[in-house]
């Protein structure tokens, strides 16, 4: 598929607009098309708009051209992004409705800086929008169409590095449904390249679960497919100039979000899903990095500081059992148990690395019950002792008053769990400059069976990773990892 974004800027001059309409085909097989097309059409004053449809060709007998999709009287480029935007984030999956949004375009256009950039994340857009286009209006064979032959594009697509930035630029809000949008269709994506046989493994790419389920589990594992991770990390950075030999950097992390939501539409009723409600994928690991660029030679460090404790406390219950016996000389008979188990007080254990000049925050979740690691244990197959174990300790997940997540299924880490600052020493001679950080978040979720019985088992982990620009002037700055 040629590159939407250049075919919009090639259209003909209106004085030279051709009698036929300018036509983009986007997928075709077998004598059936997808195609993008554009008309003129009369603006305010010598204002000249065009008008883009999404048609399809050879779907139907009696029918060989459809129109699916038309958009506003626009003049390209951003204003159609904008409506592209609007349109996929309206259908969005989510529990709220975002009614008459309004798009500052300056902010958008900056966010997406040169031509290039703004290219990779209008591909990215249009895709979506086609997908739900094809998904709600079109025949199936023409849904099927668009993965079929817009295989290679879309994962082109999703490579565009600039795309977080041009949704940031809209807020949180709008970032949040347009994510949620992305990850339905990539979640029918990989379904459908998994039953063409051509992605091995679980129903979404890069899990380490467990293979060769039963056919009774297929409903559970759709429903795991249809979920998606939400990380959010603010990072706090203080420059200080006191020292006359160099310039004092230092970082901490001010708070972690992890929540796993739902990819469905409407709510549930009562007795819907049945215990599939309480299945879910839930973050057992988090890994954040933040240090100068690879190869930097202005910094030292980084000085480490102390690590968040997860100290076991003892937990004492009594249990008195009282007896009256009625015959004989004794009046009655009083017996007290006590026990007493150790449990830690966390489940979320926080330390510090360094790799290379970059300092490391890794998080990693504890089962109560056991001590072990989450992320790095399974439980064990059959009848015996461990399934049990596991499931005991991290079965009331989220319920009780010592559950590790909170009740709709996310964790949020803040203020003495988390580590103390990260320190790097800096030459003055970068006093005022702007220098590149890198920064990265590698977050991972973990399944095992809550309700169900199953012997699925799983652990996932994504990845995301940036260099940014640091102004190394006295202050304090913060930074959020979406």
């Amino acid at each position: 598929m040629e590159d939407v974004w250049s075919w919009v800027a090639t259209l003909p001059e209106p004085s030279r607009w051709p009698s036929a309409p300018p036509s983009l085909v986007l997928a075709s097989a077998d004598e059936k098309t997808i195609c993008l097309a554009a008309d003129r059409t009369a603006g305010s004053g010598a204002e000249t708009l065009l008008t883009f449809s999404i048609t399809l060709h050879g779907f139907h007998p009696s029918n060989t051209s459809r129109a699916l999709w038309l958009s506003d009287p626009v003049s390209p480029r951003i204003p159609l992004l904008l409506q592209l935007l609007r349109e996929t984030i309206s259908v969005s999956p989510s529990s709220f409705s975002l009614s008459a949004i309004k798009f500052d375009r300056e902010a958008v256009s900056d966010a997406l800086g040169g031509d290039e950039q703004a290219a990779g994340f209008f591909s990215l857009v249009f895709l979506l929008r086609l997908f739900w286009t094809c998904a709600t209006e079109a025949p199936a064979d023409a849904g099927f169409l668009f993965f079929l032959d817009l295989d290679a594009p879309l994962e082109q697509a999703l490579g565009c590095r600039i795309a977080p930035r041009g949704v940031l630029s809209l807020g949180p809000d709008v970032e949040e449904r347009f994510m949620r949008s992305l990850g339905y269709m990539l979640t029918t994506w990989c379904i459908l390249r998994e039953l063409q046989g051509s992605a091995p493994g679980g129903l979404l790419p890069g899990g380490t679960g467990r293979p060769n389920l039963e056919p009774k589990d297929s409903v559970l594992r759709y429903t795991l497919a249809h979920q998606q991770l939400e990380a959010v990390v603010q990072l706090e950075s203080r420059v200080c100039m006191r020292d006359p030999r160099f310039i004092r950097v230092s970082g901490r992390v001010d708070s972690v979000r992890l929540n796993v939501v739902r990819l469905r539409f409407g709510r549930r009723k009562d007795g819907e899903d049945g215990d599939l409600e309480a299945e879910r994928h839930f973050p057992s690991r988090a890994r954040v990095w933040v240090g100068p660029e690879l190869g930097s030679s202005y910094a030292t460090g980084p000085s480490l500081g102390r690590s968040s404790g997860n100290p076991e406390r003892e937990v004492e219950a009594t249990c008195t059992v009282k007896e009256r016996i009625r015959e004989g000389k004794a009046a009655g008979v009083k017996v007290t148990a006590r026990t007493v188990t150790r449990a830690r007080g966390r489940s979320w254990l926080w330390e510090q690395e360094a790799e290379g000049g970059a300092g490391v925050f890794d998080g990693v979740l504890h089962d109560g019950a056991t001590g072990a690691e989450v992320a790095a244990s399974w439980p064990e197959d059959g009848a015996g002792g461990g399934r049990a174990d596991r499931r005991a300790g991290m079965r009331l997940r989220y319920s009780g008053s010592g559950r590790a997540f909170r009740k709709a299924g996310g964790v949020v880490v803040t203020g003495d769990e988390l580590p103390e600052v990260i320190e790097w020493r800096v030459g003055r001679e970068m006093k005022g400059r702007v220098a590149r950080w890198r920064l990265g978040v590698r977050a991972w979720v973990s399944y095992f069976a809550n309700e169900v019985k199953t012997g699925y088992c799983e652990t996932r982990s994504v990845e995301w990773r940036e260099d940014v620009d640091f102004a190394l002037v006295a202050g304090t700055s913060e930074l959020a990892a979406r």
